[in-house]
């Protein structure tokens, strides 16, 4: 069982026709009425199995976020189905939140004139002290430890794909007309083939670990070694949270300026219910990066390198069936 603290902050794009995003924060999600303003929302819980995720929609702006609603509205019921099973089968909760929200993205663009709509998708998912990721498209997640980082994700775009068959460098990555591109996403038509969501990653956390979901501004736009000085700074995740979407709009970033970091504080305790609190934002004072990996141990070994680093390849492995038992379900 693990006892988490967690902090997002999502910012309005201010520039237009760029992806919208929208976070499912154990069960709490920014709604229309919320967009005027800075979305955050700071959370503790104990419960069994803490899921926390991040949409990120490619197409007209209003069409993305009442997606990025709805989604999250689906989310929740899972996620609530999952909380009354005494044991998590991840591969069938895995493939149900995949296959769900597909269909649910097809069709809203069905009933909404048919435009296109590409949804990334990136989700943690805390079940007592192991952590899995689902991961679609090119939202991102990294795991902060003992001052180094690690990537939890690879982007599923066109130009990645270029990457990693050799045609461009990892330097080439970043200007490439295709790195917004999307290979997986949510919103695939029948016509348009499976699914194939990146499941792999499935690890033992450790006390002190931060967990850290990140928007295309973020993970994208902001210069790493900005963003990787902040990640593995001790702070609270209030403080880290808006240091990361300050620092990034003080760079000019506009849009894709979602942010959310779980920190581990304990994985010996007793089971207990989820306490879900929103809290206004708290103004405070407050080396590095590697790619997806698969390990029940220490993923780390004596790795490390500059902050200013971008990813690299490193430990991929099989994934491994895991179950706990599951008998609580979290209240907001």
């Amino acid at each position: 069982m693990s006892k988490t603290v967690s902090t997002c902050v999502l910012e309005t794009n201010l520039v237009p026709n760029q992806p919208q995003e929208n976070i499912f924060f154990h069960t709490l999600y920014r709604t229309m009425a919320d967009f005027p303003g800075e979305f955050v929302r700071t959370a503790r819980s104990t419960s069994p199995i803490q899921v926390v995720a991040l949409f990120s929609t490619q197409g007209p702006d209003t069409n993305a976020a009442m997606l990025n609603i709805e989604l999250n509205e689906e989310l929740t019921k899972i996620v609530a189905n999952a909380q009354d099973q005494p044991v998590l089968d991840f591969e069938s909760f895995s493939n149900q939140v995949v296959n769900i929200l597909n269909v649910h993205v097809c069709n809203f663009i069905v009933s909404h004139g048919g435009n296109p709509l590409r949804t990334s998708m990136t989700m943690d998912v805390i079940e007592g002290d192991t952590l899995r990721i689902i991961h679609i498209g090119n939202t991102k997640a990294v795991l902060v430890r003992d001052g180094k980082i690690m990537a939890l994700t690879e982007e599923q775009t066109v130009a990645h794909r270029y990457v990693q068959m050799g045609a461009i460098t990892p330097a080439e990555e970043g200007n490439h007309p295709d790195r917004f591109t999307l290979t997986q996403y949510l919103g695939k038509m029948p016509q348009d083939g499976p699914i194939m969501p990146d499941k792999k990653v499935h690890l033992k956390l450790k006390d002190n670990d931060c967990l850290c979901l990140m928007g295309i501004g973020v993970s994208k736009l902001m210069p790493a070694k900005n963003r990787n000085a902040l990640l593995i700074r001790e702070m609270t995740t209030e403080s880290k949270a808006h240091e990361i979407i300050n620092t990034a709009g003080n760079l000019g970033i506009k849009y894709g300026l979602s942010f959310a970091v779980v920190e581990i504080e304990s994985t010996l305790i007793l089971p207990g219910d989820a306490v879900v609190a929103a809290k206004a934002p708290v103004e405070e004072e407050p080396e590095i990066e590697g790619s997806p990996f698969v390990d029940s141990g220490d993923p780390f070994g004596s790795y490390s390198e500059p902050a200013s680093a971008e990813t690299t390849v490193f430990n991929r492995g099989k994934e491994q069936p895991a179950a706990a038992p599951v008998n609580e379900r979290p209240s907001q």
